[in-house]
């Protein structure tokens, strides 16, 4: 499937009056569908990681980190998602710092697939580490030496409905802020109704250019379908993701696919077509949006810190 995009936009009145293209009493009609098979609050908290263990002695790792820093994280209300868009599974060390107390909780280890993004509440990443005072804020200090690797924090409020972006991004020594800057991650499937997920993928070139949307299952990396889109110059493709569940084929997500990673990746590689990617996501019931466009890298061994 190819298709040829014009230049497009969507307002942010359009999405939250249909959001989809469709007439508004189809869309409510449907996003109370949805929520109806959907517990928002639950299901972004079950998903265990690939992958957890203690980390011997890791209360003195080190006094040089060489650590990526994932600050503020709310035991009550964060959730931290580690993404692995290589071609293998990787292993990433994670020490548990207390902000309150200054000291090192803990360290644990955790496994991502390949092109997935494993999404887990604070309490679960550190239950191994146990007992703690959950009470207070922590950092993580997230150690990675492979490519590809990114991360994003958010924060949901069960008793008010709140969903917002809480990274806070370390750019230094790398210049780049979403290598390798053609994916969107976590996107909400149909699964997710409040809170929908829109996409933009713009070409900022003078080339037009061909390129091939692979869509993955977020938690395991799985490959859900692909198609192809063409952008010529200046032109953006804006849709929901409704739309590329479409497009690949996947209509149906079950109750434990709440996520997808959806990646462009040029159909010609020496193509001098350049793209950014854009993800926000709507409260289509209480209003508001999260702009969730910018994944934070893991810079592993290139971030130096002495104490």
């Amino acid at each position: 499937m190819k298709t040829k995009v014009k230049n497009t936009a969507t307002s942010v009145l359009s999405i939250f009056f249909s959001p989809f293209g469709w007439p508004i009493t189809l869309t409510l009609a449907t996003l109370f569908a949805f929520v109806a098979i959907t517990n928002w609050a639950n299901a972004q908290g079950d998903l265990t990681p690939a992958s957890v263990g203690n980390v011997a002695g890791a209360a003195g790792l080190s006094d040089t980190y060489r650590h990526t820093v994932i600050l503020g994280v709310d035991p009550g209300r964060s959730y931290v998602r580690i993404a692995n868009m290589s071609t293998a599974p990787v292993t990433s060390t994670i020490e548990v710092y207390g902000l309150e107390t200054e000291s090192t909780l803990g360290s644990f280890q955790i496994q991502v697939p390949a092109k997935a993004s494993v999404q887990i509440k604070a309490e679960t990443m550190i239950q191994s580490l146990l007992p703690l005072e959950l009470d207070q804020f922590l950092a993580l200090y997230v150690r990675n030496g492979h490519p590809d690797q990114l991360w994003q924090h958010v924060q949901y409020d069960e008793n008010n409905g709140e969903f917002s972006n809480a990274g806070i991004c370390t750019f230094s020594p790398d210049p780049d802020f979403l290598p390798p800057g053609n994916v969107a991650l976590n996107v909400h499937t149909t699964r997710i109704a409040q809170y929908a997920s829109f996409v933009t993928v713009h070409n900022f070139s003078d080339t037009t250019g061909i390129f091939e949307v692979r869509v993955y299952n977020a938690s395991t990396g799985a490959l859900k379908g692909t198609t192809e889109i063409e952008l010529s110059p200046r032109a953006s493709l804006n849709e929901s993701s409704d739309w590329f569940q479409g497009a690949v084929g996947w209509f149906f997500p079950n109750e434990t696919e709440l996520h997808m990673n959806i990646e462009f990746v040029p159909v010609d590689p020496a193509s001098a077509a350049r793209i950014t990617v854009g993800h926000v996501v709507a409260d289509l019931f209480q209003g508001g949006m999260t702009n969730l466009s910018n994944p934070c890298p893991l810079h592993g061994d290139g971030f130096t810190r002495s104490m």
